[in-house]
């Protein structure tokens, strides 16, 4: 597999280097495209340090990778409709409520790791690599974007940090949040005796976490969420600590009577592609038990009846 990088203008004069790190490689990994001689300049080898004199291609031979070791487990393989997006480069899969985004060592809980797997062992074929660049909760539903190199992973999460990848979530908390949009801005650190749950604390880290009611329910609030920083249960502790817990969240104080697992789930993913250099944006559709829950919801308002 190789990967053809274009020669921009500005990098005329500058070494292959300064180009490379551009795309937010890391000393290890340029040092191990260094000792695999893995660069080309216009088809031709080149040291790292090498000036680039003109307009052209640069061209990484990525490693052929052993496939993925495959544990054969209890879970359905995905389904056509799980894969949202898929190139030579990354993936994209639609993950359900109730696997867990990559496997836990001595945890024998499915993963989509091996969701994905089972899917191309049977249609006979190999995956290159795992390499998610973020996780969503255990029981959180929607779209993981997965690299299928570590070379690519990096230059996504070069990305993610720059603020290019942005995700947006759907929620539905319980009781009414009268404010119509607004920023959760409350520090989260871990909850004394848990190694899970996490709660507002001036000694955490920070956290800012905004919203947009998309509709009031007498009982509910369906919200677009954002997160402005990445903490781990940002959108669950946030709206728990102002009093507004997810429906079905029990972990958090939600009620189990609409759903058996929190009502959050990844709705809309754009990110920038590293190597096509363009957006790409997509929707994912709600989970059967979300719409299931909005339903109950809308027929008890009496807007169905």
């Amino acid at each position: 597999m190789e990967l053809r990088l274009a020669i921009k203008p500005e990098f005329i004069g500058k070494t292959v280097l300064h180009l490379l790190k551009s795309y937010g490689l890391s000393k290890r990994q340029l040092r191990k495209l260094k000792n695999h001689q893995a660069v080309y300049l216009n088809n031709q080898p080149v040291v790292l340090s090498q000036p680039i004199e003109n307009q052209g291609q640069i061209v990484i031979k990525l490693p052929a990778l052993p496939a993925e070791k495959y544990t054969e487990t209890s879970i359905e393989s995905l389904h056509k409709g799980d894969f949202l997006y898929e190139d030579e480069y990354l993936i994209i899969i639609n993950k359900p409520a109730g696997i867990l985004a990559h496997p836990v060592k001595y945890h024998p809980a499915p993963s989509v790791r091996e969701a994905i797997l089972s899917h191309y062992k049977q249609h006979s074929e190999s995956f290159e690599g795992f390499y998610p660049i973020y996780r969503l909760d255990r029981n959180t539903s929607g779209p993981m974007l997965i690299a299928k190199y570590s070379l690519i992973a990096e230059m996504l999460n070069f990305h993610l940090k720059l603020g290019n990848i942005k995700k947006s979530y759907l929620a539905l908390a319980e009781g009414q949040i009268v404010q119509q949009k607004g920023i959760i801005d409350l520090p989260l650190g871990l909850e004394p005796n848990s190694f899970i749950k996490r709660k507002a604390s001036v000694s955490g880290k920070p956290a800012l976490t905004k919203f947009q009611v998309l509709k009031l329910f007498p009982s509910h609030t369906l919200l677009l969420v954002e997160i402005l920083t990445g903490r781990t249960h940002q959108i669950r502790a946030h709206f728990a600590a102002i009093g507004h817990p997810l429906a079905g969240d029990d972990l958090y104080g939600g009620k189990l009577n609409l759903l058996s697992r929190q009502a959050l789930h990844l709705y809309r993913l754009s990110f920038f592609h590293p190597v096509f250099e363009e957006t790409i944006n997509l929707t994912c559709p709600l989970a059967g038990d979300f719409k299931e829950a909005l339903l109950t919801l809308r027929q008890a308002s009496g807007e169905l009846l």
